[in-house]
């Protein structure tokens, strides 16, 4: 059985960038919206600037063509999978 994700709302990405430029450490930032501390440590690593600025919208922009993708790859293989059951 798969694991259900849920991913960070823009709101969340938000309140990240706001804290985090207030010096607010990664711990008490994930107790404030409710994830866990190495989702915001990856949010952190995965989208932050060439100047070490954790910008928000981009990283929103980033995760929804992450989703797009996955989901057209996902329909794919079902695809895929549906016509080889079917022979």
């Amino acid at each position: 059985m798969k694991k259900k994700f849920n991913h960070l709302k823009t709101e969340e990405r938000e309140l990240i960038a706001v804290r985090y430029a207030a010096g607010v450490k990664p711990q008490e930032i994930a107790n404030e919206i409710g994830k866990h501390v190495s989702a915001i440590y990856r949010e952190l690593k995965r989208n932050n600037s060439s100047r070490s600025l954790y910008l928000p919208i981009e990283a929103d922009n980033q995760a929804k063509e992450n989703l797009k993708h996955t989901n057209e790859q996902e329909f794919q293989m079902n695809l895929l999978e549906n016509i080889l059951k079917t022979g």
